[in-house]
């Protein structure tokens, strides 16, 4: 793709969509002003912690009701990983917990980058403690976590948090069938042997990918991504368990996966899907388990990288930079299926809310008959993009090989509206639109509008393959 960093108009973009941002995260100096924040910013949906306790998940709840993982630090080296400084921050927490330095445990992004890595530690319950107590996100300006200035000068540090579980509520196909056994890598690898090279990347960041679904094999120019570092990537990666193999024991990520394939199939658009698990079982994702699929994503190549699933409460700044700092990958983003209008900062949802750069886009569902949103959908025409078919959605599902007797499912939600786009966004690229700048106005543009659209959504738009007149004649080809 080629580099527009160097481009007055993106320079301009650029620094307008800092000063946006700048704003949403109120980076303060001092804690007379951060304790100000008090209220800004929503709680995770009612829904959602629900969710949390219903599956026996382990989690504390900020100030504001979002969940993040106790005893768990995100630590960001800001100017490079620096032994002697993650040594200094072991100190000042160990100190803080009255534990030993050696008991804190580091884990570093597998197969990733060392700027960034994750503190497990013994938390002492008390005032004390590394809790969130400045904003939702926990503390990302470094003045209120209980480390010294000294630490904080070269340091950015978030809680661990949970983003929205994966079957967000609607997904009719979260269960799996009795007695699904585990798949059959040959006929995985056989899709990975089927070349890479020349096709577009989509990293899907999801709850991994059934790799030997019956299916796959009606898809006729569609390939899993074969990574090129044996132990770093197989047949996709597992975030969650760190195996180079990403089997989906939840349903979630094969259903997206099939609404892209299925979008694309009549026009022959060529993809490699590139499986990355960032899910657990029950479908909640932990925010350094994001970041790091991510940035594995970006560094590997992805064209397009497809997230449905997200938080409530603030932007989280770690995640935020390694989006700006990717002009050219595209991050197609579900709004949320709380009805919820994202305008307003208690209803703020992340990552679909960084549709402010230009390599997001936000994506809402229709209902289903396209005739406006549906009522799940959240909704916002300052941070949702566009809309997409997302309800009542035919796609497969994980399916237990030659004994499959149900390939396929009907799901509902933003999960789904926003693979659609990644189709279209895969077609236009496959057109010969290749840098993100021109992809985002050509996924505008292409959009049919719809008057009970305007005010929802930026564009008053929404995405069908059956009236992208614009590509016919390419995709016909």
């Amino acid at each position: 793709m080629r580099n527009y960093r160097g481009s007055i108009t993106f320079q301009l973009k650029r620094v307008f969509a800092l000063l946006i941002i700048g704003l949403l995260m109120i980076k303060c100096a001092d804690d007379s002003v951060t304790d100000d924040d008090s209220g800004k910013y929503g709680a995770t949906p009612s829904e959602y912690i629900s969710f949390l306790d219903d599956n026996g998940i382990n989690y504390y709840l900020d100030q504001f009701g979002n969940p993040y993982t106790q005893g768990e630090l995100l630590l960001r080296f800001d100017n490079g990983f620096d032994q002697a400084k993650l040594d200094q921050v072991k100190q000042e927490l160990a100190d803080i917990n009255e534990i030993s330095p050696d008991s804190i445990v580091v884990k570093q992004c597998p197969c990733g980058t060392q700027d960034l890595v994750l503190l497990e530690f013994d938390e002492k319950l008390d005032e004390a403690t590394l809790e969130p107590r400045s904003a939702s996100m926990g503390d990302q300006d470094g003045d209120d976590d209980g480390l010294s200035d000294e630490v904080n000068g070269d340091v950015t540090t978030s809680n661990n948090y949970y983003n929205v579980p994966l079957p967000q509520i609607l997904n009719a196909g979260g269960e799996l069938p009795n007695g699904f056994g585990p798949p059959d890598i040959s006929i995985g690898e056989a899709f990975a042997a089927n070349g890479t090279d020349d096709k577009l990347r989509i990293a899907i960041l999801d709850s991994g990918l059934d790799f030997d679904h019956p299916s796959l094999q009606n898809y006729h120019n569609f390939s899993i991504w074969k990574g090129p570092v044996d132990g770093c990537y197989k047949l996709g990666y597992d975030f969650v368990g760190e195996t180079d193999i990403a089997i989906d024991n939840l349903g979630h990520g094969t259903q997206v996966a099939g609404v892209i394939l299925d979008a694309l199939e009549p026009y022959d658009v060529p993809v490699a899907i590139m499986p990355l698990k960032i899910s657990n079982w029950n479908g909640s994702v932990a925010l350094f388990d994001m970041f790091c699929a991510m940035s594995y994503a970006v560094r590997n190549g992805a064209d397009i990288v497809n997230i449905s699933a997200g938080w409530y409460g603030a932007p989280n700044f770690i995640i935020s930079e390694l989006i700006e700092k990717n002009p050219d990958v595209l991050f197609v983003c579900s709004a949320g299926n709380e009805g919820l209008n994202t305008n307003s900062v208690e209803n703020h949802h992340f990552p679909s809310g960084f549709s402010i750069f230009d390599n997001v886009i936000s994506i809402a569902a229709l209902n289903e008959d396209y005739s406006d949103l549906a009522d799940y959908s959240n909704f916002g025409d300052g941070n949702v993009t566009i809309a997409a078919p997302g309800t009542a959605i035919t796609t497969i599902t994980p399916c237990d090989g030659p004994l499959c007797q149900y390939p396929t499912v009907e799901v509902s939600g933003t999960s789904f509206a926003a693979p659609y786009t990644t189709a279209v966004a895969a077609a236009v690229i496959h057109c010969g639109n290749k840098d993100v700048e021109g992809i985002r106005q050509h996924l505008h543009n292409l959009g049919t509008p719809s008057g009970a659209l305007i005010g929802k959504v930026t564009t008053g738009k929404y995405h069908d393959f059956d009236d992208l007149d614009e590509l016919d004649n390419c995709l016909a080809d």
